[in-house]
């Protein structure tokens, strides 16, 4: 489960630059990174990021609250979740751009997290 936290806030995070880039050729410079973080919750801009900022933290939560149990099942629920949100629907609605994220640029996201503890080799390999 860690892995695939750690894949999907580098997917999260490289999303997040490319929608900065865009956004800021389109509306200028944004100033700070408080007014990035309001950006994202609350400008429709960003919206359709939301999706996937609720799944990482839901991940986080059941890798780090000991009230939460990491079963199969849990496991097996938010990879189909992961999968579902990160595969491009045919009705274009937002996801396209996960089409252009390359390997090269994902590397390059600016997020960085401490490692937690793990919860399964491997489960994340399969996205």
């Amino acid at each position: 489960m860690l892995e695939v936290h750690q894949r999907l806030l580098s997917l999260y995070c490289a999303l997040i630059v490319a929608e900065q880039l865009t956004y800021e050729r389109i509306h200028g410079r944004i100033g700070s990174t408080d007014e990035l973080i309001q950006l994202l919750l609350r400008d429709p801009w960003f919206t359709w990021l939301s999706p996937l900022l609720d799944l990482l933290l839901r991940i986080d939560q059941l890798l780090t609250d000991d009230a939460f149990d990491i079963t199969h099942e849990n496991v097996a629920h938010l990879v189909a979740e992961v999968r579902n949100l990160t595969h491009p629907s045919i009705e274009g609605d937002g996801f396209e751009l996960l089409m252009c994220c390359t390997p090269t640029f994902t590397s390059r996201a600016p997020c960085r997290q401490k490692p937690r503890k793990s919860s399964g080799a491997g489960i994340g390999r399969r996205l």
